[in-house]
């Protein structure tokens, strides 16, 4: 194994050659030690634990969430994942250690679990708003425009189609995308708070450590993974045998059992979102004036005009399921940076449509999902 010395720092080239170097020579080799294969977050399966089998996002249940018992702070993990944990650091302690004193493999101590997307998405979404509300309708007096919720809408999608393919606005595509951490899985837990970005404190504190192959085989024995880019992390292998023999659970049941769909909380999150932020809007800005020419006075003369109020009652009685439904679709075309002619559009909102009708909104959101993943 050859000592990597990558950083976020090194510029391009030099970052390159690190990173391969890391990539391709610093994990122990299973077949000189007996290390088993861990899994590559960045390179090989960026989403794991986080999309299905169709590549849709996927939500872990906080009501399957179970508290880890071992840390120190309330960390908590799906339930299953949570006791093959402790099994897994009580074997591991048991064994006779070298070099664990100050290590992470003297006690094996999680300092981070599982995040939650939804929640996360509220702070990024606040940040949304700031370069919309606060600086992007400001632009050549963009705001005067906006006299109601709809104007808000309407140019609210203008904005979103210059920038959208950058800022995810939906759920689906925010948890998948680079805002998200893995942790957001709920199948995955950090015994340290090592610098991501270095390779040789990976090498240096964990990869070389005289416990590390022990720790490996422990982990993959109890169902977990080694993340190859930062060896502190186990991963539930959700294909390991281990979950149908001590827990009666094969990968369809977790996936079933133990995620929701995210895009059956899209629309509504987007509702209130929009709500939330024309709130803040007609708030900040309750009136404006409005200046015109005055024949009669023959000079220019200003109006006060007010913005009009909408209720939460209000967003659920006058835009219907389907407004949101086509709303949506435009959305997730941006996101996805399809280029749909708007004959393909009005196909596809009338598919969807047809589908809310005889099947309710979460198949007609399947098929829109389903649309867009073929398609990007």
């Amino acid at each position: 194994m050859s000592r990597p010395t990558g950083t976020n720092d090194l510029n391009s080239y030099e970052l390159f050659v690190q990173r391969k170097k890391y990539k391709d020579t610093s994990y122990p080799s299973q077949n000189s030690t007996g290390a088993p294969t861990p899994f590559d977050l960045w390179y090989d399966k960026p989403l794991y634990g986080r999309i299905n089998k169709k590549g849709q996002a996927i939500i872990a249940k906080e009501e399957k969430l179970k508290r880890i018992e071992s840390a120190q702070d309330n960390l908590f993990v799906l339930d299953f994942v949570a006791d093959a944990f402790e099994n897994f650091r009580n074997e591991f302690l048991f064994l006779n250690k070298e070099e664990s004193a100050g290590t992470i493999f003297g006690e094996l101590i999680p300092v981070k679990g599982w995040e939650s997307s939804v929640d996360n998405r509220d702070l990024y979404i606040g940040q949304i708003y700031d370069l919309y509300g606060n600086n992007y309708i400001t632009i050549n007096n963009r705001k005067s425009s906006i006299l109601s919720f709809d104007d808000f809408l309407n140019k609210f999608y203008d904005f979103f189609s210059e920038y959208g393919n950058q800022f995810p606005l939906t759920l689906s595509n925010y948890h998948v995308s680079s805002f998200v951490s893995p942790l957001a899985s709920g199948i995955m837990i950090e015994l340290s708070e090592l610098d991501h970005g270095s390779d040789a404190e990976k090498y240096d504190d964990l990869l070389q450590n005289a416990n590390f192959v022990c720790y490996a085989q422990t982990a993959e024995k109890h169902g977990f993974k080694i993340d190859k880019n930062a060896p502190w992390r186990l991963i539930a292998d959700l294909g390991s045998p281990y979950w149908e023999i001590n827990f009666n659970l094969i990968l369809d049941k977790i996936l079933n059992e133990y995620y929701n769909l995210a895009y059956e909380k899209d629309i509504q999150l987007m509702k209130d979102m929009f709500g939330r932020f024309y709130y803040t809007f007609s708030a900040a800005n309750p009136s404006f004036t409005k200046y015109m020419y005055s024949d009669c006075k023959e000079k220019t003369v200003g109006k006060l005009v007010k913005r009009s109020f909408v209720s939460k009652q209000q967003i659920e009685s006058n835009y219907t399921p389907k407004y949101w439904l086509n709303y949506y679709i435009n959305v997730m075309a941006i996101e996805s940076g399809t280029k749909l002619s708007n004959n393909t559009k009005k196909t596809i909102s009338a598919r969807a449509n047809l589908i809310f009708d005889k099947n309710g909104m979460n198949e007609a959101l399947n098929y829109v999902s389903t649309f867009f993943k073929k398609s990007s």
